[in-house]
């Protein structure tokens, strides 16, 4: 894991203190966030990097409204959405249609009969005989009954106020559609018409946004009964910025133990961060181990003085072996070997087109005529000899050893016998 190729006294030294301070650091940041994740009902972070969705989540629930005693816990914001929304749309409706009225009528006038005002009206506002006409006298009587001050000369602005009117009558009776669902989810802070805008679109839109985020699988569904039930804002902001804390000092130390140890990032396993707290904090207890690093420094020693041989494999494989330094020796030479054999058919025509059957007939038929050629030699040899041997008839040299050996006394001497058949006995 460490790229040191060296590793002195000081470095260890330096090294042994960040350990020491780091593991303290990393033990409180695990019971915190262990007692902030019971607290929250949530599971348990397993790493660093499980830490800052703990921390958002805590953050978000200090930040939550107040809710009026709204229970968030209600299936009924998922399942009828659509006609929350719609009602809320038709409540804004209502109110913006009254606000309107209420320029041109008293209040009593929203609650009168409008229908049969506009029906003695429309189609004779614009007729000359319209005074003459009891119905229109009528209805134009009603209306500047109800009218807020003097009922202007526009029939046109009659007509529109009426048609308002009669608008906010209609967007009424549709409210009180929706009164039920509504009143389910608003609870208390549900008025029907004297209700707070503003204050339900507010409470909507953060509980449409919170559903969202366990849609999306950003927060847990169980906060819904937490955020019922009720929580410590200040407690939880005070543990979400102590757990915060912890995690920038250990983020800095970790930082320095990549300096001190020149941790490789890039090999497998390497990342502290999303490294879990038990194999991390082994990690750490073994660093303190000297002699540990010094074999890693000289590890990399090695490492870099089989760079040039192009051995990457090997030495990424050695980093790992748990088997004994014979076997990965072995190992190399079982790996060279094949792949000289295979360069070998790669680059030659002649291997390429080798042909085994072939090649063990001739070692066979080579064998035999070996065998035959040995004895024939042999053969050869003896008939040489024989050819080379003297003829007991013949005269001279022979005769002479001849007569010797049928002597039974009065032999010649050796040495004058050599000498007499000098050229016989070198054959």
């Amino acid at each position: 894991m460490s790229c040191r190729t060296d590793f002195s006294p000081s470095t260890q030294q330096d090294l042994n203190a960040t350990l020491i301070e780091t593991s303290s650091l990393l033990s409180k940041l695990y019971n915190e966030a262990n007692s902030l994740s019971d607290t929250l009902q949530l599971e348990k972070p397993a790493c660093l990097r499980d830490v800052n969705p703990l921390i958002s989540t805590a953050v978000w629930l200090a930040e939550v409204p107040d809710l009026k005693n709204i229970k968030v816990n209600n299936p009924v914001w998922v399942s009828d959405r659509k006609r929350i929304d719609n009602g809320l749309s038709c409540f804004s409706n209502l109110l913006h249609l009254k606000t309107k009225c209420e320029q041109h009528f008293i209040p009593q006038a929203l609650s009168s009969d409008l229908l049969s005002i506009r029906q003695g009206l429309v189609g004779r506002t614009d007729k000359w005989w319209r005074f003459l006409s009891p119905t229109y006298r009528q209805s134009k009587a009603k209306l500047a009954g109800v009218w807020r001050g003097v009922l202007p000369a526009s029939s046109d602005e009659w007509l529109n106020a009426v048609d308002a009117g009669l608008e906010y009558q209609g967007t009424i009776k549709e409210l009180e559609s929706y009164q039920e669902i509504l009143s389910n989810v608003f609870g208390v802070i549900w008025q029907s018409e004297c209700s707070e805008l503003e204050e339900l679109s507010k409470v909507n839109n953060w509980i449409r946004e919170f559903y969202s985020k366990i849609t999306a699988n950003e927060l847990p569904i169980s906060l819904a009964k937490l955020i019922d039930k009720g929580i410590d804002k200040k407690i939880l902001v005070t543990q979400a910025d102590s757990i915060k804390t912890l995690c920038n000092d250990i983020s800095k130390l970790l930082q320095t133990l990549n300096e001190l140890l020149q941790i490789d990032n890039g090999k497998q396993n390497s990342n502290l961060q999303s490294m879990s707290f038990s194999r991390l904090n082994t990690l750490l207890t073994d660093w303190q181990n000297s002699a540990l690093l010094y074999d890693f420094a000289r590890y990399n020693q090695i490492v870099q003085a089989f760079e040039p041989y192009n051995i990457k494999t090997l030495t990424e494989l050695a980093f790992s072996w748990s088997d004994t330094p014979e076997q990965l020796m072995t190992s190399f030479e079982l790996s060279y070997y094949k792949g000289l054999v295979n360069y070998a058919y790669d680059n030659s025509e002649a291997i390429r087109r080798f042909d085994r059957t072939k090649h063990e007939r001739s070692l066979k038929e080579f064998k035999r005529i070996d065998g035959e050629s040995l004895f024939f030699a042999q053969e050869l040899l003896v008939n040489r000899l024989y050819e080379r041997l003297p003829k007991k008839s013949a005269k001279g040299e022979m005769e002479l050893v001849l007569r010797e050996l049928g002597k039974k006394k009065r032999h010649i001497p050796i040495r004058k016998l050599l000498a007499g058949s000098a050229t016989l006995f070198s054959k």
